[in-house]
């Protein structure tokens, strides 16, 4: 057995991290060692499959809790899927996605010509994707308790969560990223490095500022602040905040249409016969785990088929960075008020 190319894999982690596992995962040949315990060696065994390994590489990984060890074998402590595995739970995924989209397509027209409607044409793919798709489910999910909110509650854990790996070579995918203060919430869509260096940069902590001002006085008065995030087009000249406001009650209609869409999303993740199968299909340790590594690729098969019907559509700054500015990142960016 030789060495496995982590750039072949799709690794997602799920999780509250200090550090996260990819890149542990990534290190010599642990993905190797990883995929070979997935139904358990004992150190005998593996010397027989003359697969190259450390003593502190056996440690490592069972210190970010991706092997564990029972008596005296190692056994993977995360799914490893298989190329016939992913195919299936992508085929499954996106059998669900089929049920789903036709019950949430009127929603999701009505909410992107809504957005049109405000001069928010531009933050239709972030607000879709980021907080109808990769954010409200999640809420319900915990507030439905069919998931756990994930919170390291130590210092010791270099994460808390979910990871699992795919044997399928990762597509670009977008990410979406908070800072939260108080009641307040800038959501923010993965975009390039190289033109959203500021933003993504925690030093000074600059964004927080940004935010405080915003919940103080309804715009951005640091100086700092200001002359930092000025080239992104988040404000005016007044600094009064110019990205879309999404205030979660009743009466804002954003997110009235956002929670619809959550909701029936929920129903059809939270099925009986949509748990079981997976449980029964891939070997899956409970309920939480099945709805988080399954609710992922439904997530994304979701996307790609609003972007096939041209129902929403990828912004300059994700779709060709190359042709894109610093101000096209406030086509990523939004504000979540808690009522």
């Amino acid at each position: 057995m030789g060495q496995k190319n982590s750039d072949n894999y799709d690794m997602t982690c799920y999780c509250s991290a200090r550090e996260t596992p990819n890149g542990v995962v990534s290190f010599d040949n642990n993905l190797q060692l990883i995929s070979s315990f997935n139904k358990g060696l004992s150190k005998k065994e593996l010397d027989s499959l003359h697969i190259p390994y450390t003593d502190s590489q056996l440690k490592l990984l069972r210190i970010f809790n991706l092997i564990r060890k029972e008596n005296d074998k190692y056994f993977s402590n995360i799914p490893f899927f298989d190329e016939k595995q992913t195919y299936q739970l992508r085929a499954q995924s996106k059998q669900i996605a089929d049920k789903i989209l036709p019950q949430i397509e009127p929603d999701i027209k009505e909410l992107a010509i809504y957005l049109t409607s405000t001069g928010n044409s531009n933050n239709v793919f972030s607000i879709i994707f980021s907080y109808v798709l990769d954010g409200l489910p999640w809420k319900i999910f915990e507030e439905k308790g069919i998931i756990k909110p994930i919170d390291s509650k130590d210092n010791i854990s270099p994460w808390t969560g979910f990871f699992w790996i795919l044997t399928s070579h990762p597509s670009a995918k977008s990410g979406t990223n908070t800072e939260s203060d108080s009641t307040f919430t800038i959501g923010i869509t993965g975009g390039p490095y190289r033109l959203m260096k500021s933003i993504y940069d925690e030093e000074d902590g600059l964004l927080k500022v940004m935010l405080r001002n915003y919940i103080v006085s309804g715009k951005i008065t640091d100086e700092k602040a200001f002359k930092t995030f000025e080239p992104y087009n988040l404000f005016n000249q007044k600094g009064e905040l110019t990205i879309p406001i999404i205030i979660e009650n009743n009466q804002n209609k954003i997110y009235v249409l956002s929670k619809q869409i959550a909701e029936k999303i929920y129903t059809e993740m939270a099925s009986k016969e949509v748990t079981n199968k997976a449980i029964k299909d891939f070997n899956f340790k409970n309920e939480e785990q099945t709805t988080i590594i399954l609710y992922h690729e439904v997530m994304w098969d979701m996307l790609s088929m609003l972007e096939e019907k041209k129902l929403i559509e990828k912004p300059i700054i994700i779709k060709n960075p190359d042709k894109a500015s610093m101000k096209d990142a406030a086509d990523l960016l939004y504000i979540i008020r808690k009522n």
